[in-house]
Formats: C-alpha cells, structure tokens, sequence
C-alpha cells in the first residue's frame, strides 16, 4: 500500500457525496488524513458544499480534513500538483468529456493509484 494522505477531488458538486463517502472511508482505513480539492469553478462555492463536508467529517471525528479550491487553475495541473505526495487520489466517474479528459489527464501524470467511484 502507498503512503501518503487520500486525496479526494471534486470535479462536480453533485458527486461531492460519494467522493467524501469514499475518500473518509479509505483514510480511516489507512489511518491517514484526507485532503479535499476542489477543482473545478462550479464547485468552487465551499459554502453549499459546506453542509456536505461537515456531514462526513462528523461521521468520521477521526479523520483530519483539509479543504483546498482552484477553481482558478486548469483542472488537471491542480489535481496532478495535489496528488504529488498521495498515497492515493479518489475521482466521481466523468459526467462530461472535459471531466473525462481532466482525469485522464491527470491520471497518466499520478504516482499513485486512483479510484473512480461510480
């Protein structure tokens, strides 16, 4: 298993769910922290995403959160610089050709394993 926190990319605000879901349920696990990017301008706006996150932060005290937004930078420059040090990067299944491409892009890019959720 790599070492490293579990980063969990929103690319989509309605994906946010499952990949808070997974992404506490794989630090806990690797007892490890969890790092949130959001990389896209349409998630950019934490505050409705807020009530989310407090959600599943609540239902796993344990694990340490980390909050980051680029809703600025190109998609797949952020998610590739996020996951330098990651032990692993989880990812909504693309609803879009861009997010598909953003992905893809990044995922050649990463030194360790990704997760799509569906």
């Amino acid at each position: 298993m790599t070492t490293g926190p579990v980063l969990a990319c929103l690319l989509a605000a309605t994906t946010a769910d499952e990949v808070l879901r997974r992404g506490f349920d794989e630090a806990q696990r690797r007892a490890t922290p969890l790092r949130l990017l959001v990389a896209e301008p349409a998630t950019a706006d934490l505050d409705s995403l807020g009530e989310v996150i407090e959600l599943w932060s609540e239902k796993y005290p344990d694990v340490a959160l980390t909050v980051s937004a680029r809703p600025r930078v190109d998609a797949a420059i952020a998610l590739t610089a996020a996951a330098h040090d990651c032990g692993l990067v989880i990812v909504a299944e693309p609803g879009s050709a861009r997010t598909a491409a953003v992905v893809r892009a990044a995922a050649r890019r990463m030194h360790c394993p990704l997760i799509v959720v569906r």
